[in-house]
């Protein structure tokens, strides 16, 4: 292919070459395309064949030549001139190379030409040094100027080119939609109603499809869309924004293609009654039988392990609001209130006909106890054969004295009970088995009952298993806090050990749907001078997981006088002149440990991983590191599905003696178990095409249970309760 200027002119050889023949006839031929129907140019019968630009054509030019044997040899060039491309225009996303250019334009295969790209025609023309080799273009055309110069330097000509600009298109974030029902082939979605979020103003348009290979090749769309009927329960949709006029331009993101389910979504199934209990002094008055109440804290109790980002909560003082959704409770996290009966109307945040109202009893109380019980692990982690110590401190945190109450310890059945100390004047420890029972009296306004357990780990204990030592307050009948009245410490069980860590005492997993926003993590952070001086001071740096809750920590107790700084993410507690002992020559006094108290940030998922690690220094040595501790937020009980949570609803809870199981449909088959907090099944009860039952608790212990539900088809449940 070979360019001819507008003002220039190119001589074509056909000469036969590597031949003695001297009687050569030729002919040239002319045509637009190639093929043999070209017109025969008259008089053009020499081997040379001159063309010019002011009177010959672009085209395809041919030679014949005809031996004098008879024999024909023939060929062809292509020519083009500066109107071989009739439409210079050229469409780009935003900004463009000056050789993707080079790829679309009519002479990037011309053999005897350079191309040049100038912003300005008046350069072009001069043909001056040009170093432009990419063009930014942002929602408007331009013209830039290409000079096609024969590489003789003979001609050039001046080439204009509109290049207009298409931004790349997004699609914006669209929620799930969902539909009140469980069987997906009745569900009927309007998918179109999703088209004004997704575009935004842009003037373009929105395909929808099943899979995203088909939206990102414009195939197979939708057809349906307005009235389209899932393939599959949370079938994901995958939603394409494209202008139908350039999609062979190239302007396409990968941030214009998004997705969302069509959820299958149950009528959610709150606990259907809870009992909320204040304090009458705890609106700054006293004895008036008028109580301030955070209704928002029991959120999670209503949604009974529902995730607190699929359901909305509100609170109406009637029924008949609820039901409405009409003049909502507008202060619940301050509700100034007597006795009296608020409605919780919960609705999936995806499709607001899916709804179920429960009852919240609230009740002003006259005495109200809040007793804490916290067992924590300060001397280090358990090891077969060896000693393993906790602390049970028992405080006060109510505004009264507590004249007496009883905590019970009960150790792992991997260790044995085998004495404590510290108990104060005028209390009591009754053994019991692999355990004991505190009796105490008139525990004052803040004061704390701490005793330190020692056990012994079985020698044949296994390393990795987990233990899990138990502390419980069971004389709670005035308690307003009963979450806080169970302690449970869950290590996992080592060989050889590293004295300075960090561990949390629920174990490194957490079962999701016992865990509510209620609920704290406990961090232990433990430290042994393991050198062969007294350590004057220590330091501990521990930076926080930013999936921790910063404004939640609460300090709670060490081992040592200590003062503490904290900023923001990084706390660092500092035991000035503490004059540590080294283990060999004082062991029993060489230990330390810090203890706290931190919420994880709302809206942790089951897989969830919470990190913990903590620096410690002696004196002025290198900071030893701990272990890393990591906190994981699992299905209940080890399941991976609890598919049958959303399907029953369980009340009351609390219960002192008969829970109620209410299903949303009748069940062929239903097992159900009760656990205790060790995982010991201590209740079972099978039925055969029910759709309510009713298990009886009154000979269970007071303290926390887990109710297991499996049906016929293999689906799981679990839920917390509580046993009054």
């Amino acid at each position: 292919m070979l360019y001819l200027c507008d003002s220039g002119s190119i001589q074509l050889d056909g000469t036969v070459v590597n031949t003695s023949d001297t009687n050569i006839t030729y002919q040239w031929y002319y045509g637009l395309s190639f093929s043999s129907s070209n017109t025969e140019i008259v008089g053009a019968t020499n081997p040379l064949l001159t063309i010019t630009g002011t009177d010959n054509e672009r085209g395809f030019y041919k030679v014949r030549a005809i031996l004098s044997n008879g024999s024909n040899h023939v060929d062809w060039v292509q020519i083009v001139k500066s109107d071989s491309n009739t439409n210079f225009e050229y469409v780009q996303c935003n900004n463009f190379f000056i050789e993707e250019l080079q790829i679309e334009n009519t002479f990037s295969n011309v053999s005897n030409i350079t191309t040049k790209y100038y912003e300005l025609e008046e350069d072009a023309t001069l043909g001056n040094e040009n170093n432009s080799y990419e063009f930014f273009i942002y929602d408007f055309a331009i013209t830039i100027f290409i000079r096609v110069e024969e590489n003789s330097g003979a001609c050039a000509d001046i080439i204009p080119v509109e290049v207009s600009s298409n931004s790349y298109l997004y699609a914006n974030w669209v929620p799930n939609m969902g539909n009140c029902s469980t069987d997906s082939s009745n569900m009927v979605f309007d998918l179109t109603t999703n088209d004004d979020q997704i575009l935004g103003g842009q003037q373009a348009e929105v395909s929808y499809f099943v899979s995203y290979n088909d939206a990102i090749n414009l195939t197979n769309p939708i057809t349906n869309a307005s009235t389209y009927i899932p393939l599959s329960p949370n079938q994901t949709i995958y939603a394409r924004v494209y202008n139908p006029d350039d999609i062979n331009f190239g302007c396409f993101a990968d941030n214009s293609i998004i997705q969302f389910q069509l959820l299958s979504i149950s009528s959610p199934t709150p606990n259907t009654e809870l009992d909320y209990i204040v304090c009458d002094t705890s609106n700054g008055s006293t004895t008036d039988g008028i109580g301030a109440f955070d209704l928002t804290s029991k959120n999670a109790l209503v949604l009974s392990g529902l995730s607190t980002y699929q359901y909305n909560i509100s609170y109406y003082n009637t029924l008949v609001d609820a039901d409405s959704n009409t003049n909502a409770i507008d202060s619940p996290n301050n509700y100034i209130a007597s006795d009296e009966v608020v409605y919780v109307r919960v609705e999936s945040s995806s499709n607001s006909s899916c709804v179920q109202i429960s009852q919240m009893n609230l009740i002003v109380q006259d005495i109200c106890d809040d007793i804490s019980v916290n067992l924590l692990s300060y001397w280090q982690a358990p090891r077969p054969g060896f000693t393993y110590r906790n602390m049970l401190i028992v405080r006060n945190y109510g505004e009264s004295t507590v004249s007496s109450g009883t905590v019970t310890f009960t150790a792992d059945p991997s260790v044995t009970y085998t004495g404590a100390s510290g108990l104060s004047a005028g209390n009591s420890i009754t053994p019991a088995p692999n355990g004991f029972t505190l009796d105490f009296t008139n525990l004052l306004p803040g004061e704390s009952e701490v005793i330190y357990i020692e056990t012994l780990v079985a020698t044949s204990a296994n390393l990795g298993d987990m233990i899990t030592n138990v502390a419980e307050y069971t004389t709670a009948a005035n308690d307003v806090v009963i979450e806080n009245n169970t302690s449970n410490l869950s290590e996992i069980i080592i060989g050889s050990y590293d004295p300075n860590d960090i561990s949390e005492s629920q174990g490194p997993e957490i079962e999701h749907v016992s865990f509510t926003e209620d609920d704290y993590l406990y961090y232990t952070i433990r430290f042994q001078n393991v050198g062969t001086a007294s350590a004057i001071n220590v330091t501990i740096n521990n930076s926080l997981d930013e999936k921790l809750d910063k404004t939640t920590f609460q300090m709670l107790r060490a081992s040592h006088s200590y003062g503490i700084e904290r900023d923001f993410d990084n706390l660092t507690w500092n035991f000035y002149n503490i004059n540590l002992a080294d283990e060999t020559t004082d062991e029993l006094n060489s230990h330390g440990f810090v203890n706290y108290k931190i919420k994880p940030l709302a809206g942790y998922e089951i897989g969830d991983i919470v990190p913990n690690t903590a620096g410690i220094i002696f004196d002025f040595n290198e900071p030893v590191i701990t272990n890393t501790f990591n906190t994981e937020f699992v299905a209940a009980l080890n399941l991976a599905e609890n598919n049958l949570n959303s399907q029953y609803l369980l009340f009351p809870n609390p219960s002192k003696d008969i829970v109620s199981l209410s299903f949303s449909s009748k069940q062929s088959n239903i097992e159900v178990t009760v656990l205790d907090i060790f995982g010991k099944m201590v209740l079972m009860q099978k039925e055969q095409h029910v759709s309510t039952l009713e298990l009886n608790i009154s000979a269970l212990e007071k303290g926390v249970y887990f109710v297991k539900v499996k049906d016929d088809k293999g689906q799981w449940g679990s839920k917390k309760i509580i046993k009054e």
